[in-house]
């Protein structure tokens, strides 16, 4: 909202407005998405309008304590706009679709579907003797590594372990520096 008069700020130009800002026959409409852009003047309008904001409120009254009870107030009007949507679309579906079934029972239905296929992938790779073989082989793959890697180094094998590493960041990294300088300057 701009003022189209020179010297008044926008915040003044809302409180120019005689009427509550709450559709479009009367001005902008006040959503979670444009509700910062609104004066104090403007929020306490919009919320008397609503019913939200009396005459007999007794309190501090300013911006953040009124446009924290506007976006309370936008918030649950939408959750009750969501919900009646949401009732709407399973009434349509119950009445369009013929099945009278909601989209609950519809997951339900597409959830038992999925679980008795993986039975079946179950039951074949049961039958399958190969499976057990290539699980028994990948199993003992990963205890033989556990195995190496929990076995106690040497001072000889750490110090190819550091040297590889070496050469392996050396191969990885282009730009990476050749020296230390914090350490002598000497090369790696």
């Amino acid at each position: 909202m701009t003022s189209s008069s020179r010297g008044i700020s926008v915040r003044e130009a809302g409180r120019m407005l005689d009427h509550p800002i709450i559709d479009d026959t009367n001005g902008p409409v006040i959503s979670l998405d444009n509700v910062t852009d609104f004066t104090t003047f403007q929020l306490r309008q919009a919320l008397k309008a609503r019913g939200y904001f009396g005459d007999d409120y007794v309190g501090p009254v300013n911006y953040q304590i009124l446009l924290q009870k506007m976006i309370e107030v936008l918030h649950d009007d939408r959750q009750r706009r969501d919900a009646k949507r949401t009732e709407l679309l399973e009434t349509q579906q119950q009445n369009a679709g013929g099945e009278g079934v909601s989209i609950a029972e519809k997951h339900a239905r597409e959830k038992a579907l999925r679980k008795a296929a993986a039975i079946e992938r179950s039951k074949q790779r049961i039958n399958d003797g190969t499976y057990f073989e290539s699980k028994r082989a990948s199993n003992q793959r990963a205890i033989a590594d556990v195995e190496i890697a929990t076995k106690p180094q040497t001072e000889d094998s750490m110090e190819i372990d550091q040297r590889v590493e070496d050469v392996t960041t050396q191969q990885r990294d282009p730009l990476a520096l050749r020296f230390r300088s914090k350490i002598g300057g000497r090369y790696v």
